[in-house]
Parts: structure tokens; sequence; C-alpha cells
């Protein structure tokens, strides 16, 4: 291809919807705010790459490179369109099964499929006649051009072969931690048998000194024998016992003899396929969970474990449960780290060999990737994914579920060098929320995150059984003729955003060792089946990434402590990831709360900081080191660089009267925490009914002042809890003392009035306690239909739900802490190079945008006016990427308003828009400038609502 055919192709170009207006050489623009020095607007686009590719050699293979991308752009390729989740859930016909595949591709416009069997299929799963379905699947896959996933399993989650493991290979399956344990005062003689499993460590400590002897050489003949000497002494006894319904993830040898029963299977029958027709494995939702306590364990802990770190681990057990004196968080981090590094290594690796060997790529992911305290569940959310070829996270349950998170998997992808991303979308919505705009709103969130491949959730292949909804299909009367301009858009994105490098100004440490140092096990009341939702309360790193995504509007890079550590090096105030293809540039760090950190980690960053580099801390600087022996040079290095000593700022806040009203007028329901809205849910569902309480398990609520008005001030129900509980029905496990009500699993407490109740305002004071609160409102007779708003004093959290013919639905989740997003005072300490140091205790949107002003006052992404679209859920937010040696913008407006601003782009562009979802595209409306002695590029933006564009340098 030549230059002229390249300029022939573009100026085929056609405009986009948005309003924009071709840049003509001499026009005068707006003055532009924020000190930009405005130059005469850009040549026109043509002129421009005709002269480019006669100016500089290089620029044909760039021209011909972009005309390649845009030709695909405008009717992408099948194999970037998303690829569904397959329900394989009742008698598989072989003329349904052809049918239904011929649709994906011509209905829907699918690009491929993910057959997912369930149990209610038949043939049974791994008989021959089920594999001659698979390969009937497979050939008609083959016909129409379509990409297969090979979902590894039956059902979920992934590592049971169909119960095959557990019948051929009971040893290979999970394995649980247990401690048995004694206390005794010596000088005193100890006979005690040993308890049931492998044994893998025995300790005393002392309960006040906190010594701990290693009493291995005491045991024989299956017991210990112990003379235990003065003091009050623990003697704990530490075995693994086989326990759990899936394959031992943290044992290599476990997961062959699992993949000998399914991947060899398939490959035996269908090697043809993998490699052309198959293209990846798809694991889903390996955890630690599956255990008691999640205690999950396995035997060769201790050998991988001395290999690792050439000591013995057994007198660092008692930490798992206990505080063991200063070397508690070293001995956590340890041992939780060595788990998760066996979780990683065990599973994930071992997949990833067996799928090299074999032409397809790994793709999965753990339960809760998303979640804030990964310990009990993947062991960590970046590094399980370190051996994964394609990182794949969850996007399911409602829409915005596990938003904050989403970036760790995304960061996974960039820093260890994977140009694919996936993601299971849109699974468990409620039904009727999967509307068209949700189709978009949902991938358009995950793109701007980083995720460029769509595996939606799911077709079933008989929709009248289907028990997890929607039906993403064209049999889906709200979807179906959606699909197919769907898919275009996904592809579109897709094609774009696989591959190429990433480009954020910011790394935030992710401070996986001080959560590791924080948890344990057996707290009561904070683990199962919370799974992973308890990270200690400085534990704000989420919030920060929802707060710069969402609000501040500046990208960033979670950074594993092995990754800042291998694969990251200092350039003067720069901070470089050492990555061949998607290396990557950070003019500031972050580092969250927390109070343990990397020894290793911190003189890295104190030495950037050295050489003029930028360090901001949020909430609870750290003042333990995750390495033992070197807490004091942590503190004495935190005090130097940011002239505050660590341990001062730990406090906890006094407590306050939590007090909560609900405003449900009509299908608007309002809800206001201390006087402030922090939630606006529309929701027709349901129009009146009684309200009460639904508590479950062990959840104990404790409120008073309760009231309930009409929006004019009527008064329809009042009690302040000293007469008793005669206004209510169905009291059990229900108290009052002291003007307070307390309740436990109670699922149909109601107001014995209300019935008709329509609008009405709800008003109580909630306690305090470690248990959430669920206030019912809108109740059926039959509490078979009604909404829950979940109150969690004790962490600012809500959780509304609603019941729908007795299914739950949760409808969001909502952090309630730091409503006031406003700028709060933050401390600021410069060095002789020019590198700052930053501690913001309150690290609200505000601050961290004043913060990032001050430290980064040219954004590689400014947006000028700072629009709020933040209407039903969505936001604004964007994606920069260079592909090709191009710079190219995903810009994603998620709300339901219109957005018209103005972007600044560091550098010196010449840029088209190319719209997504109508694969067009069309010179932007911009100019040039400086700023602060830097080039910038200003671009004039406008979305509609649940629109996005991509702004591409050409």
């Amino acid at each position: 291809m030549n230059i002229l055919s390249c300029i022939h192709g573009l100026a085929d170009l056609v405009r986009v919807e948005q309003p924009s207006r071709v840049i003509k050489s001499g026009r005068a623009f707006p003055k532009a705010p924020n000190g930009v020095s405005e130059k005469r607007g850009f040549p026109p686009l043509l002129l421009t790459i005709l002269a480019l590719g006669l100016a500089w050699p290089g620029t044909l293979v760039r021209a011909t490179a972009a005309e390649n991308l845009a030709a695909g752009f405008k009717d992408p390729p099948a194999s970037y369109r998303s690829r569904p989740l397959y329900w394989l859930n009742a008698p598989l016909d072989p003329a349904a099964l052809r049918e239904q595949i011929q649709a994906m591709r011509d209905a829907c416009g699918f690009g491929g499929f993910a057959p997912l069997t369930l149990r209610t299929a038949k043939p049974d799963y791994l008989t021959e006649e089920y594999f001659e379905r698979y390969g009937l699947m497979l050939e008609m896959a083959e016909q129409l051009g379509l990409k297969v996933i090979f979902y590894d399993d039956i059902n979920f989650p992934t590592g049971t072969a169909g119960g095959r493991l557990a019948a051929q290979y009971p040893d290979s399956m999970l394995k649980n931690l247990r401690k048995v344990e004694h206390e005794v005062a010596g000088p005193r003689a100890l006979h005690l048998p040993l308890p049931e499993g492998q044994l893998m460590a025995a300790v005393a400590m002392e309960t006040r000194t906190l010594q701990r002897l290693n009493l291995a050489g005491f045991i024989t003949d299956g017991a210990l024998r112990w003379e235990a000497p003065a003091g009050v002494w623990k003697v704990m006894l530490f075995t693994c016992v086989t326990e759990g319904g899936f394959v031992d993830y943290l044992d290599p040898d476990a997961v062959r003899r699992w993949m000998s029963l399914t991947y060899d299977q398939f490959y035996r029958r269908f090697g043809r396929h993998f490699g052309t027709t198959i293209v990846q494995s798809f694991f889903d939702d390996a955890a630690m969970v599956y255990t008691s306590g999640g205690r999950t364990w396995t035997t060769g802990f201790n050998r991988k474990f001395k290999e690792k770190h050439g000591s013995d681990p057994a007198l660092l057990y008692p930490a798992l449960w206990y505080d063991i004196g200063p070397d508690t968080a070293a001995a956590r981090v340890a041992l939780f780290g060595m788990r998760a590094a066996l979780m990683s290594e065990g599973f994930v690796r071992t997949i990833h060999e067996w799928c090299a060997a074999h032409g397809i790529q790994v793709s999965g992911h753990p339960a809760g990737n998303y979640e804030p305290q990964p310990v009990e569940v993947s062991g960590d959310n970046i590094k399980f994914y370190e051996h994964c070829d394609i990182p794949l996270l969850d996007s399911i349950h409602y829409y915005g579920h596990g938003r904050d998170g989403f970036k760790l998997v995304t960061s996974a992808a960039f820093t260890y060098d994977r140009p694919v991303t996936a993601v299971e979308i849109y699974g468990n919505y409620p039904d009727n929320s999967v509307d068209t705009a949700m189709l978009y709103r949902s991938a358009m969130e995950l793109y701007v995150r980083g995720a460029n491949l769509m595996i939606p959730h799911g077709m079933w292949y008989d929709p009248a059984a289907m028990h997890i909804p929607p039906e993403i299909s064209h049999r889906n009367p709200r979807l179906g003729a959606a699909l197919p301009a769907y898919n275009q858009f996904v592809g579109r994105c897709s094609l774009l955003l696989q591959a190429g490098r990433h480009v954020a100004d910011i790394g935030m440490l992710y401070p996986v060792v001080a959560l590791q140092a924080a948890y344990r096990f057996d707290v009561p009341g904070l683990q199962q089946p919370n799974w992973g939702k308890d990270a200690p309360p400085e534990a704000d790193y989420l919030a920060i990434s929802r707060r710069l995504t969402g609000q501040v509007r500046r990208d960033f890079t979670f950074l594993h402590p092995e990754i800042l550590d291998a694969r990251c090096r200092v350039e003067g105030g720069t901070m470089r990831l050492d990555n061949a293809n998607n290396w990557e540039a950070y003019r500031v760090i972050i580092l969250p709360g927390g109070k343990v950190i990397s020894w290793s980690n911190l003189k890295k960053i104190k030495a950037f900081h050295d050489q003029g580099g930028h360090v901001i801390a949020t909430t609870q600087l750290p003042f333990k080191s995750s390495e033992f022996g070197h807490d004091e040079e942590v503190r004495q290095t935190i005090a130097a660089m940011f002239g505050v000593t660590p341990e001062d700022t730990s406090t906890t806040p006094e407590p306050a009267p939590y007090r909560i009203r609900i405003e449900a007028i009509g299908p608007v329901i309002k809800t206001y925490v201390r006087g402030t809205l922090v939630d606006v849910t529309e929701d027709a569902t349901f129009r009146q009914g009684t309200i009460g309480f639904r508590q479950s398990g062990g959840e104990q609520a404790g409120l008073t002042h309760l009231r309930v008005t009409t929006p004019g001030g009527e008064v329809l129900f009042r009690d302040d809890f000293r007469d008793g509980l005669h206004q209510w029905q169905h009291t059990d496990h229900a108290a009052v003392r002291d003007g307070w009500l307390t309740v436990r699993d109670n699922h149909r407490m109601r107001t014995a009035l209300g019935a008709d109740w329509t609008d009405t305002i709800i008003e109580a004071e909630l306690s305090t306690n470690e248990a959430p609160t669920g206030l019912v409102f809108r109740m059926s007779e039959d509490a078979a239909n009604r909404y829950m708003w979940q109150f969690w004093p004790a962490k600012n959290q809500l959780r509304p739900h609603k019941q729908v013919d007795g299914r739950w639905w949760v409808l969001k989740d909502i952090t309630c802490a730091d409503i006031d997003e406003s700028a709060k005072p933050f401390h600021t300490r410069r060095n002789a190079k020019g590198g700052q140091a930053y501690y913001a205790p309150q690290p609200t949107a505000g601050t961290l945008a004043a913060i990032l002003e001050d430290a980064l006052p040219v954004a590689d992404v400014a947006f000028e006016d700072a629009p709020a679209a933040s209407t039903g859920g969505g936001m604004l937010s964007y994606l920069h990427k260079v592909k090709d040696g191009a710079p190219l913008y995903y810009f994603a407006n998620s709300s339901d308003e219109r957005v018209d601003t103005w972007v600044r782009l560091r550098g010196k562009h010449t840029l088209e828009l190319w719209d997504p979802h109508t694969g067009t595209m069309t010179p932007v409306e911009g100019s040039h400038g400086r700023v602060k002695e830097q080039d910038v590029t200003r671009v004039h933006l406008t979305l509609g609502p649940v629109k996005s564009v991509f702004v591409v340098a050409r």
C-alpha cells in the first residue's frame, strides 16, 4: 500500500454524530482557561498526513498501520467481538445446537462462545455421548468462523471434573489448616495425642512474654510429650486435613491430576481444534474460601516455604491466629504471601504450562477479584494473574458491583505485559436492569479501566430453565434487536484497545502486604461468608481508585510490591515500568493507607523521591516493615520523607449517632446518612407496603427513635422502644432494652399497621455495632416482595436490595464515608531536588485533585471544566494508549446526561474522532498551545448519554 492509497482511503471518512466541525487553518478559537497559550488551528487532516508522509521516512509505515486500523474499525473482525458463556442446561439436541450456534453469529453478531455445562445437561458431562455433542459444537464453530473458549469444568467453581476427581484422587482435594489448642500452667508434664491430619507445626507460646518454642522434637509415637516450664503456655498443634470439594489449588500435582480428567480428555478427542477453533481456556472462581473458615492450606506448604525463604515456618504459625509480638506483621506477610504464591504457581501456572504446550492461552479468575481484602479469597488479586495469559475479571451481580476493584485485574495485565484482559460481564444482573443502554454502560466502564475482551454472561441453551439472568441473545425481547450493533461496538473497541501501551502518570502501590499483616484466621463475624469484604479501616486503596477514575479523572496503574522491586527502575524524577511492550513512566507514586510496607519498596520509592519524584501518602502512613527486622528503618524513612511521625496518624474517630432517612416517594428513593444525601435510586417495582427488618445468621441490628411520616409531615408510626413490642408482628429474636431495639436472625419482623402505606419518609438512629441493619419497606404481606436497605454503620456502607417473588437482588454498593469530597488540609514537604512528599489524612476527591494539580500541573489528560456526569450511576472517564506508535484516547460517558467539555491532552497531536457506536470517523475540533513550557492539544468533546468515542492521532 502506498501513501496515495492511504489518502484515498481517508478521503472516504464521514462525520460522527457528535457536533464536531472540521478545523480550518487560521480559525480563531475560544480563549482557553488554565493558562493555555493558543495557536492557530490544525491544517486540514489529509494535507497534514500527506506532508508528514513526504517529510519523514518512517511515516509511510505509520500511515499504513493507521489505514489498516481504520479499515478494521469500520468493520471489525469477528475475533474482536464478544464471546458469551453458552449455558448448556438441558438435554442437548443436535439440531437445536446447530440452530443456536448459527444464530450466535447471524442474529446476535457474536464472535465466538464458551460452552459451560451444567449438571442438568444431558448427556452427562465427560461421557462419550457428551463429547459427541461437544464435537458438533466445535465443527459448527469452525464452519462459521467462531472462536471457542474452553470452559474447563462442569458448573462452577472450577476443580471437580464432574465429581471424578474426588472419586479417583481423593487426596487431591482441598486441604484445611486446623489448630488444636491447650493452655497449660507450668511447670507441668503434658501428654497430648496428635489430632487428625498431617502435622504442620507444634508450638508453645507463653501468654505474657509471647516467647515461642518449637515442640517438634517432643513428638513421638503419635503424641506430644513435653515438660512445660514455668509460665502460662498456649500449646498449639497445627494440622492439614483434606476437606474441600474442589481440587487442591495450591498443589501442582493435584492440579495435574484434575487436568488429566478434563483438559487431557478434550485434547485427546479434539486436538486439531486447539489453537485454531479453541483459542483459550477459562477457569472459574478458584479461591481459598471453600474450606472451614477459609483456612485453605496444603501439605507441601512447609517444604515450599523453606525452598523460598530458607527457614522453617513452624514458629510463625501462631501468627495466623494471634499477635506474636513485634514479628506479627512480617510473619503474616510471609505465610499469607506464600499461600498466595502457591495459588498462583500451583494452580494458574500449571494450567498455563499445559495451555502453552497445546496451542491455547489460559484465562480465568478467582472469586472476589475486586474485593478489598484478597487474603481470604484469591490470596492476592494481582499476583494471582502472574502466569495468566489473559487475565479475566468478573463484572457480575449488578451494575457497579466491584467497580472500584476492576483496576486491580487490568493493572495485572499492564504490569505483567499482557495485551488482552477479558471480562465476564452482566452475570446475575437484575433481569429488568439490563436494557440496551446497560449493554453499553457497563461495557464502557470496563473498557476505560483497561478490559478489552467481552464475555457476556450469557446465552442459555434452554432460556425457560435459566436460573442466572439475564439472557444475552436474540431471543431476549429487550436486547435481541440491539445485539448486532452492540457486537460491532465491542469489536471496534476491542480492536483498538487490545495490545498497545497503556499511558498513566501515576503508579499506586498495591498494599497487599498491609492487608496480609492485618488478616488472621477465625475472627468472629469478619470472615465467611463475607468473602474479602473486611479490609482494615485504613485500607483506602479502592476508594482512591474510585476517586481517581470517576471524580478526579487521572488514570493510574496499581503496582504490586514484587513488580515495583523487579520491573521498575528510577530514572531521575520518573519511576519506569520496564516491560518490553507495555512500559509506563510514572511521575507520581501513591502510597495508599496501610500500617505495613515492604522495606525494599520503600527504599526504591525514597530513591525516586530523592531524585525529584512526587510521592503521595493517604490516610495512614506505614510504620512497620513486611520484612523481619526493618521496622525502625521504615519509621525513620517515612518521617524523613513526610515530616510526620507515622504512628501518630493512626486514629479512631469518636462514634457519632448514625441517623438515617429514607424518602420513598413514588419510584424515587432518596437515602440520607447523618443528614447527607448518599444515594438516589429509581425503582418502580413496589409502590406500597409496611416497614420492618431483615437480619440473617449472626447479624444483630440495633436501632432507636424510629419514625414514619408522609411527605407532608403527618406521623404514621413512631416508636422509641420504651414500651415493649406491641406495635410489631413476628418478633422472634427481638428485644428492647434502654430504648434500643435489637433484632437478630429475623426475616419477617414488621409493623402491625402499614400494609397500604405508599409514599413515606422513614427515619431512625442505628447502632454502630459490627453487624449490618436491614431496614425493610414497602413489604408485602407474605414478605416475598419488598425493598431492604442494608446499612452497615461500622463500615459506613449501604447496600440497597429488593426481593421479588422470594428472590433477592442487590441493587448497588454505596460507600457513605467521606461523602464531603471537598479539599481537606494536607501536609507537604519538598526536598533539594524538587521532590515533593504529600500526606493526605483525608484523601477526598478535592484533596487528591489539589495535590495532583500541584504535583502534575500538566496532566496527561485534563478535563478543563470538570463536568459532573454522574447520573444513572455512571461517570465520565478515559483511557490513554499508544498503539503502533500513535496515541489514542478512549472517552466514555456512562451517565444519563450529555457532556460538552474541552479536554487538554499533553503533547502536540493531529487527531480524529472515531465513533465506536457507528464506525464513522471525522476530524476533531481543537487547537494547539503551551502550558508551563509543555505542548498541549485542546479537543472539544461532546458525548451524548451512554456514549463513547476514540480520539486517535493520525
